[in-house]
């Protein structure tokens, strides 16, 4: 599972043509000609290297995230286009009948879930195109990030030749590749997959700590609290989720005001025996509580294993 609170260290700036070349005056002041400078070179990019380090590791694991979140969503889309289906077919036994508060009711939740699985369904689509893009991306700047070190160490090689030419194209593309880590640090700030990847429901962990102090605040109301700046990525999820569970209601109010009674009363217990027992796993039972804390160390230790393998010594 991908913990949201991991956070991409701050990349520092692009470095400019001077700095290569204050570097090797403040080693040594001779020309840059003299033999000397092969010696200084090696230590400028030693230098850039551990200033500039990118996480490949950290990116990595994001595509990995973008692309479950991009597999979970495109699944919810489907059902949520046969849920919509379903409601349609719901509504047009209904929709003439408005006689009764029961009708009317039956009614408002029919077109209410239609509305939502209609949003939920272009939403989704919408996400993964956006986690698609970003995910394509994010393996365009690892390539050619991966490309511009090799290039780097290309020149390094070149025994003997630690020409003015050999470290003016250093320099070239030293700076085409923090280049790309800094603007690619600003797009991930803006619009990044760990933000993306909130798109998919909520997780076990995040919610452990919460379900034990209120548990009786509901489950998306209290996350709403919690992580406001993920509502808008919950779209596709809320709404979709929104939808099937209108096409409950209005199943249930339609059996009430048709059916006889034992028909709703059967329908009514077997929902709610439902939504107890799947309360009680995720909030009373000792063992849902037990899983919620055993995710929350996993996610504790691949938070200090990506902190760690993004930052080799």
């Amino acid at each position: 599972m991908m913990t949201s609170d991991l956070e991409l260290p701050q990349l520092p700036r692009v470095p400019e043509n001077s700095e290569l070349q204050a570097y090797v005056e403040a080693h040594d002041p001779r020309p840059l000609q003299e033999p000397s400078l092969q010696a200084l070179l090696q230590g400028f990019l030693k230098n850039a290297d551990e200033k500039f380090h990118i996480p490949y590791y950290v990116m990595r694991q994001e595509v990995d995230s973008g692309k479950e979140a991009v597999e979970n969503i495109n699944a919810l889309i489907v059902v949520s286009a046969f849920i919509a289906g379903v409601q349609a077919q719901m509504i047009s036994i209904t929709y003439t009948s408005n006689a009764t508060p029961l009708e009317t009711a039956t009614n408002v939740f029919a077109f209410l879930g239609l509305t939502l699985d209609i949003i939920g369904t272009s939403t989704g689509v919408l996400r993964t195109v956006l986690l698609q893009h970003t995910i394509r991306r994010t393996e365009r700047v690892r390539e050619s990030l991966d490309q511009l070190r090799a290039r780097i160490e290309q020149l390094k090689g070149r025994e003997g030749e630690a020409t003015v030419d050999t470290v003016q194209q250093i320099t070239e593309v030293v700076e085409i590749q923090n280049s790309i880590r800094s603007e690619f640090q600003t797009v991930r700030d803006l619009s990044s997959i760990v933000a993306l990847e909130s798109a998919q429901w909520i997780d076990d962990t995040s919610m452990a700590t919460a379900f034990s102090t209120v548990m009786i605040v509901p489950r998306l109301v209290l996350y709403i609290v919690r992580s406001p700046q993920a509502v808008a990525n919950q779209l596709p999820l809320t709404s979709m989720g929104g939808g099937i569970l209108c096409l409950l209601v209005s199943i249930l109010l339609f059996a009430a005001g048709s059916q006889p009674t034992g028909v709703w009363t059967a329908c009514v217990v077997i929902a709610a025996g439902f939504a107890v027992g799947s309360t009680w796993h995720m909030v009373f039972d000792g063992k849902g509580r037990q899983m919620r804390l055993a995710n929350k160390k996993i996610d504790i230790s691949l938070q200090k294993s990506s902190v760690l393998l993004s930052h080799p010594r």
